[in-house]
């Protein structure tokens, strides 16, 4: 059986813990000047 999996955009921290703490398999992040996510705060490297 195929297991699909949960990939959530995050912005800050707390949308990551969010997400992590809801079930989310893995995350994705947009950083500053290379994001396809336009309307939304990045995390700084």
């Amino acid at each position: 059986m195929n297991k699909t999996e949960l990939l959530l955009p995050v912005g800050n921290m707390s949308m990551c813990m969010a997400a992590v703490h809801h079930g989310a398999d893995a995350i994705y992040v947009g950083v500053p000047f290379f994001n396809a996510r336009g309307r939304t705060t990045d995390l700084s490297l």
